[in-house]
């Protein structure tokens, strides 16, 4: 996915305002007053009437203001028109997005509104590649931001496409270069992409790119989307608290997912000195990744800076996705919580080399299950890992199921070594080769593992046994096993 080819820079606002009027008679009341949008521009919340024209006085408004503070009454505001160009054309009765740029202070509260996009169109090759739903708020450059209260419903389920056609930019919510933002009691779903972007925007031709900074996000909900829930790819200063990012590449009728089907993925694009800040700071409390394709994807070493944390969250995977969560940034920890790895796998690195040693990667009292594959999986270099007080349970009964529970097998560099304290591992007698005595279940390699207890149902009857590997740079310090005969020195 190229995102930098439709979002290539924000378009301004002349074309909004150029066709945007009040309506007649409409008093809008000081500045800082509500404005119910209803009243002020003609929304109409049934369900079936077109609110193309009223989104469009409503961004015009707000751009001529830098500002506002906006009421959706409940109701069912239903979107007809949907854009059939690139986002950044503007040929004339061409469907533009609902775009506000440089704002300082907007608000957008819709408690009981409900937003429904048009999906009903088809994404091939050719022109049709460009159809994608109308976007209601994208904003760049904006301030102050809060937008609260409202359920979005991409449309997706209406539409169709061929398998090769990527991804639009069609996103229910985009930010670009905006700062303090607060999102709440959100329901964002059924994007044809993703439901909330977070992205950097360029003030001009050659100038450094500004990314998205201090954003707070409480009780939003990012599911069924297209492509994945939530993408942070460029903010700096970011707390989740009970959010939900679940089932996204599922549930989208005839339309086809978009890989890699995630619940959030942090993948920054823009790399310092071409971008303000890095992105950094990212805080999940409390947060669901349940039945993604991808639970949590936070790639592309040396393009972070500051920490990654996920605390008292919860992830499922029994859809037999293969990667559940890929790990590459230096300062990330993960603490409490249950996080069931299913048929897929937590690689705790990804790419990276044994010169990048830059930050560790922590788990701490919390819990992985995982029942096919790997359940912790370190399988690159140039990554510090650290276990302490982790439960690992394997939850597999079929015999024909064989792996790790828990593989290391990538060297930090820099003469650093993974540690795994205090660990409470359960390895299944069922996670057996059909036709083989023994499987491997623990390697081990450039770690030191301490006071850890690995524990198995297995019984040695017939000859059966795991094989425990400290491979190279290893070293094993007060470990138990039970019971002992059932594991034996690789």
């Amino acid at each position: 996915m190229d995102r930098r080819a439709f979002i290539a820079g924000l378009s301004g606002t002349g074309a909004l305002a150029a066709g945007g009027a009040l309506l007649p008679g409409c008093a809008l009341g000081a500045a800082g007053d509500q404005i119910n949008v209803v009243e002020a521009f003609g929304f109409v919340g049934d369900g079936r009437t077109d609110n193309y024209a009223a989104f469009q006085l409503l961004a015009a408004h707000a751009n001529r203001n830098r500002g506002g503070n906006y009421l959706f009454p409940p109701g069912t505001y239903y979107v007809h028109r949907y854009r059939d160009a690139a986002s950044h054309r503007r040929e004339p009765g061409a469907v533009v997005n609902g775009e506000y740029e440089h704002c300082d202070g907007l608000t957008f509260s819709g408690h009981g509104a409900k937003i429904v996009l048009n999906g009903r169109f088809h994404r091939g090759q050719g022109d049709s590649k460009y159809n994608a739903m109308y976007m209601p708020f994208t904003f760049g450059f904006c301030r102050n931001i809060r937008i609260a209260g409202f359920e979005m419903d991409g449309g997706v389920r209406q539409a169709t496409r061929d398998v090769s056609t990527w991804e639009s930019f069609s996103h229910l919510i985009s930010l670009s270069g905006c700062t303090n933002v607060v999102l709440e009691d959100l329901n964002l779903h059924h994007s044809l992409t993703d439901g909330l972007l977070l992205y950097f925007a360029r003030p001009g031709p050659g100038r450094v790119a500004l990314a998205c900074r201090n954003v707070v996000m409480n009780r939003v909900a990012c599911r069924y989307n297209a492509r994945g829930g939530f993408a942070p790819l460029q903010v700096h200063g970011l707390v989740c608290t009970d959010c939900d990012f679940s089932y996204n590449g599922f549930d989208l009728g005839k339309y086809v997912a978009h890989a890699p089907g995630f619940g959030v993925d942090v993948e920054p694009d823009a790399i310092k000195p071409d971008i303000d800040i890095l992105t950094g700071n990212l805080e999940f409390r409390r947060c669901k990744f349940n039945e993604n394709v991808s639970a949590f994807l936070a790639c592309y070493p040396r393009r972070y800076e500051g920490y990654l944390r996920i605390i008292d969250c919860s992830s499922t995977n029994r859809r037999r996705a293969q990667n559940h969560m890929l790990l590459a940034w230096p300062g990330a920890l993960i603490e409490g919580g249950v996080h069931d790895s299913g048929d897929g796998a937590i690689y705790l690195s990804w790419q990276g080399d044994a010169g990048d040693t830059g930050g560790d990667i922590t788990l701490r009292s919390t819990e992985i299950r995982s029942s096919a594959g790997y359940g912790l999986f370190h399988p690159h270099d140039g990554h510090l890992v650290t276990l302490d007080r982790v439960k690992i349970v394997g939850t597999h009964t079929g015999a024909a199921e064989a792996g790790w529970v828990l593989a290391f097998h990538g060297d930090p560099g820099g003469g650093r070594k993974n540690r795994i304290t205090g660990c409470d591992v359960f390895i299944p007698a069922a996670r057996k080769f059909g036709t083989a005595p023994y499987d491997f279940e623990v390697t081990l390699r450039h770690t030191i593992s301490q006071n850890n207890h690995f524990r198995t149902n297995l019984r040695t009857g017939g000859g059966a046994y795991f094989v425990t590997e400290y491979g190279p740079g290893a070293v094993s310090r007060g470990d138990r096993f039970s019971p002992a005969d059932s594991f034996r020195p690789g």
